[in-house]
């Protein structure tokens, strides 16, 4: 599969992040809530490189812990949205009937109901939010328009005849979704999850800039939140966290973008190729 240079670039931020991050206990083994009341707002240095906060902790130690709490509510939302409404869109498509009519109808109402509302509901009632209560809270709507991708895939797929033929020959319902169905959807599944990834990695910075993220854990939003109050004091803070969310968003949306182009034959064609196989067509027919 080609991803071409804005995948591959994608693909690369998006490694050299994860790998940054879930190495950092190796290689910079600073304790990210250490404080030091004796190194406030200390400036960058050989022991901290970027510097420290208001609290004397390392700055470095603090964003790569909040690369850690990002990538698993990412991961969470991706399990959870895209798997969950992957799986009852790949029902209601194949299933039809009233199947398909009970995972429409709840469908409609989650796509009704204002996603980031419901999610605030959620962590406000929530005496302290954890992770899994942000995942929960952001997949609480999400799941809805990936089981609706999921189910017309599914719908365009079901009658085509080589189906019924493979039915004839006695190929069974599982064998079937694994063999032409789950094929189909792949592709922009894995689309969906890359792009669902960067999405939730900014919901969580955002409900934790308002202070109903995780509680007890580094968060970006957070450090976002505190570098923005004291970024006449220590710019770092704040520019350190939002360069390293902004690399992570751009990593995975052109990774997604690269996804999407080298999964989808017609896009690979490219415009060139598309112009001369419809001049190719054009010139067949005047021949006949």
């Amino acid at each position: 599969m080609n991803l071409g240079p804005a995948g591959r670039v994608g693909a690369t931020a998006a490694g050299l992040c994860l790998l940054a991050f879930w190495t950092a206990p190796l290689w910079w083994g600073l304790d990210p809530e250490l404080t030091d009341a004796g190194a406030i707002f200390a400036e960058a240095s050989a022991a901290h490189p970027l510097g420290t906060d208001q609290e004397g902790r390392d700055v470095l130690a603090r964003v790569l812990a909040g690369g850690r709490l990002a990538s698993l509510v990412g991961l969470g939302v991706v399990f959870a949205a895209v798997g969950g409404g992957a799986l009852l869109g790949l029902l209601a498509g194949w299933r039809g009937g009233w199947v398909d009519g009970l995972v429409s109808r709840v469908s409609d109402v989650a796509l009704a109901f204002p996603g980031l509302l419901l999610a605030l509901l959620v962590l406000f009632v929530s005496e302290r939010p954890g992770v899994m209560t942000v995942v929960l809270a952001l997949s609480a709507t999400g799941w809805a328009s990936h089981a609706r991708i999921v189910r017309g895939l599914v719908l365009a797929v079901r009658h085509r005849p080589v189906l019924r033929a493979a039915r004839l020959y006695g190929c069974s319902e599982g064998r079937l979704l694994w063999r032409f169905v789950v094929p189909t959807i792949a592709g922009p599944v894995a689309v969906q999850a890359t792009f669902a990834l960067a999405g939730a990695v900014l919901g969580e910075a955002s409900l934790s800039f308002l202070g109903l993220g995780p509680q007890g854990a580094v968060s970006w939003g957070a450090m976002l939140s505190d570098g923005a109050t004291l970024m006449l004091r220590s710019p770092v803070l704040l520019l350190a966290t939002g360069s390293t969310l902004l690399l992570w968003q751009t990593g995975f949306i052109l990774l997604a973008d690269g996804l999407r182009d080298g999964l989808d034959p017609a896009l690979q064609v490219g415009p060139i190729g598309a112009a001369r196989a419809s001049r190719g067509r054009a010139e067949g027919g005047r021949a006949r």
